[in-house]
């Protein structure tokens, strides 16, 4: 059978360059080029054992939106939809508590009853009981 030719014109697969690091997540999909590949373990291997508590510091710092150095950043700004904080003790945006509970039904509809089945068959198993007669 001959191919299709959408089969023949697909690329052969590209090199991927995998990170060569055990315990890295990054080299079970892998990079496009070297240079990407490159670039992930300077970033991501290198620098951190270099300076591990500086490393951590830094990146500590960029996930809490402060400065490299822990310090606030000056042109942050609010997002467009964002409340600002007060400093009043109120607590803004608290959903109110409704502390009281389900009440109770006065509804006789759920007690319980015996079924007309099991009331005919507990008076046949009187009846038929041995030592009855």
């Amino acid at each position: 059978k001959n191919a299709s030719p959408e089969m023949r014109r697909q690329e052969p697969p590209k090199p991927v360059f995998l990170c060569k690091e055990p315990e890295c997540e990054a080299g079970s999909f892998g990079f496009p080029s070297e240079q990407a590949l490159q670039q992930h373990v300077e970033e991501e291997h290198t620098k951190p054992r270099e300076d591990p508590v500086k490393f951590v510091k830094e990146n500590l710092a960029l996930a809490l939106g402060l400065e490299p150095d822990g310090s606030l950043k000056k042109n942050q700004k609010p997002a467009d939809g964002a409340t600002t904080m007060s400093l009043s003790t109120s607590k803004q945006g608290q959903t109110p508590k409704n502390v009281a509970g389900t009440p109770i039904s006065q509804d006789n509809a759920m007690k319980r009853t015996g079924s007309a089945l099991s009331k005919s068959a507990d008076g046949k198993s009187k009846s038929d009981a041995p030592g009855s007669k």
